[in-house]
Parts: structure tokens; sequence; C-alpha cells
């Protein structure tokens, strides 16, 4: 990922656990992220409509180590 700041005059390298211009957010909050290439499924539960995912990061180079992910059983897949 890349930010461009116009008074620097040239793009900087960030990566997605630097925060949002001191925010308490990390630029991977904001990002689409492909969840596959970088956690692994350590874990399912049903619960009603849903699926509950606990996902595990592959790396260290994510923002977060582990993840808890809601999924929507009947919409589809974009």
């Amino acid at each position: 990922m890349w930010l461009y700041i116009p008074n620097v005059g040239k793009p900087i390298r960030i990566t997605s656990l630097q925060s949002i211009v001191g925010g308490v957010f990390n630029n991977a909050d904001i990002l689409s992220l492909d969840y596959s290439t970088e956690y692994n499924v350590e874990k399912m539960e049903e619960a009603g409509g849903e699926m509950i995912l606990y996902l595990k990061a592959k790396t260290r180079e994510v923002a977060y180590d582990r993840l808890k992910m809601w999924v929507e059983k009947s919409r589809p897949s974009p």
C-alpha cells in the first residue's frame, strides 16, 4: 500500500500495521482484504442464519493475529 502526500512530493510505502494518520485504526481496517491469503480458519460455528469464523493469521505481517468474523449464510458471494 502506498500513501501520497502532495507536500512530500513522492509516494511513501506503508504497511497494513501502521495507523491511519495517527488514529486508532490500522490501514488494514479500511482495505479490501483477501482474508484467505492472510488467515487460516481455526474454527467455524453455526449461529442461526450466520456462520462464525475464527481466523488465525498465517504470518506476523498482518494487522491482527486473530479475527472473529460473522458471515450471513444466505448472502451470495460477490
